[in-house]
């Protein structure tokens, strides 16, 4: 009895079919509008392999052209629709547009205000991780799940620090800011303000579109008196 040869080429076809499929029934039966990247991997995992498969499977020279001018001219079309999707769908109100926040800009203003090394304090981790690269020695206090406190610092019970968070996490003053406020021995100097950064994107120069952060100065409480 001769033994099967398993089907490689038909697995990674009816793999490859399967993933397509699952990920069309997710966005459908969940009503889901965005996929990430990392949700596509069980299809784009085996689609290259059955892809080359089928290149080695050619007859002539001419198909592998073909099949090489296709991948091309889908790789090619991303470009305006990424273009179209910078010039006209980042929004300020988009929850997941974060190449469109105008972060330098919003450092800017926190170190005309005299924030530099201390505590910044934030509701959005995505506020924290790009406010980093401009405030490399400061301490960065995530103020909601998952929650997340460096170990407090000599230098932070003597410097100003700030609390960030944007209008979609509500309130004058996140209740969650007590304990980080209480770790550094802080207090909140006066009322809460509003920090409006306005920005434009490629294809609508004309109409500036304002970014809005709400923050708060903590000012160190002060030393024992000699």
């Amino acid at each position: 009895m001769g033994s099967a040869q398993p089907d490689w080429p038909l697995m990674l076809f009816c793999m490859t079919l399967l993933g397509f499929v699952f990920l069309v029934l997710g966005a459908v039966l969940t009503g889901a509008s965005n996929y990430l990247e990392r949700y596509m991997h069980p299809f784009f995992l085996f689609t290259p392999l059955w892809l080359m498969w089928l290149v080695t499977r050619c007859d002539s020279a001419a198909q592998p052209k073909s099949i090489g001018i296709v991948l091309l001219a889908a790789t090619l079309a991303v470009v305006p629709v990424r273009a179209v999707n910078l010039a006209w769908a980042l929004e300020p109100d988009c929850g997941s547009c974060r190449l469109a926040v105008p972060y330098e800009s919003l450092a800017a203003k926190l170190k005309s205000m005299g924030f530099a090394t201390g505590t910044l304090m934030v509701m959005d981790r995505n506020d924290g991780g790009n406010l980093r690269r401009f405030f490399r020695k400061a301490r960065i206090a995530l103020l909601r799940r998952p929650y997340f406190a460096p170990t407090v610092r000599p230098q932070d019970l003597h410097t100003p620090a700030v609390i960030v968070w944007r209008s979609k996490h509500g309130g004058p003053l996140p209740f969650s800011a007590a304990p980080a406020i209480w770790q550094i021995g802080g207090t909140v100097v006066g009322e809460p303000e509003s920090v409006n950064v306005p920005t434009t994107v490629l294809g609508d120069q004309r109409k500036p579109r304002d970014w809005t952060w709400t923050k708060a100065l903590v000012a160190p409480s002060p030393g024992p008196q000699l």
